[in-house]
């Protein structure tokens, strides 16, 4: 009977991160924060005064302005004044904020994908191909990130598809890495060769019961044996 609770509570981690969510001002400040700037780079066309990418809507009389300033048209106040090309700098951060949400992200959804799938694979595989995948990681890691970031875009060019394949390159070793020591550990529980008895597929076994449990990132307190291990 005293078991129960703690059945419940380890069924619904999430209920639980919820909860200690809500109680921490300071989670709410950086959500608020997080949210402003999302609002700010999604709609920046329509709060920008003025699109500092439209060279027709530029002038350079208006070049190194204080915050506060008006256009000489009169028709933009410069709320953080302009650079030296004349172009409003609240337009250009609001503008800024959309390539730089892209690009990390991007970068970081098709990392993790990458990596935490290659992670499970070479963890469920084992022998050559958990070994040449773990050596390419190892490779990875051991190079200068800087010097392979800039060796990539001197290979591929400008442009943010380029740069966000670069960051893709230099980050999913991380996730692989990690997610494969997980899958290891829960390799050794009953629930994972309760599966592999029951023929299930290996992308269900992987997906929908080894990932899951891979929580590397979470507290301690939520790594516990899912109710699928029971």
């Amino acid at each position: 009977m005293t078991t129960v609770p703690a059945a419940a509570s380890a069924r619904r981690p999430s209920s639980s991160a919820l909860r200690r969510f809500l109680r921490a001002p300071s989670a709410w400040i950086g959500l608020s924060l997080m949210t402003l700037l999302v609002i700010g780079a999604v709609f920046a066309p329509q709060i920008a005064p003025q699109n500092p990418f439209d060279l027709a809507a530029i002038d350079v009389l208006d070049a190194r302005m204080t915050p506060g300033s008006v256009s000489s048209t009169g028709d933009i106040t410069y709320l953080l004044g302009t650079d030296g090309q004349g172009r409003d700098l609240f337009s250009a951060i609001l503008y800024g904020l959309r390539t730089s949400l892209t690009v990390g992200v991007g970068s970081a959804v098709l990392a993790g994908i990458i990596g935490i799938l290659l992670g499970l694979i070479a963890a469920w595989s084992g022998g050559l191909i958990d070994a040449l995948i773990m050596r390419l990681v190892d490779l990875l890691m051991s190079l200068p990130s800087i010097l392979v970031a800039l060796l990539m875009l001197a290979l591929l060019g400008k442009g943010i598809g380029n740069v966000v394949l670069t960051l893709v390159l230099l980050e999913w070793a991380y996730y692989a890495r990690t997610a494969r020591a997980q899958a290891l550990v829960e390799r050794k529980r009953d629930y994972f060769e309760a599966a592999r008895g029951l023929g299930l597929p290996t992308s269900r076994i992987l997906l929908r019961h080894v990932l899951p449990n891979c929580r590397s990132l979470a507290p301690s307190r939520w790594r516990r044996r899912s109710p699928s291990s029971d």
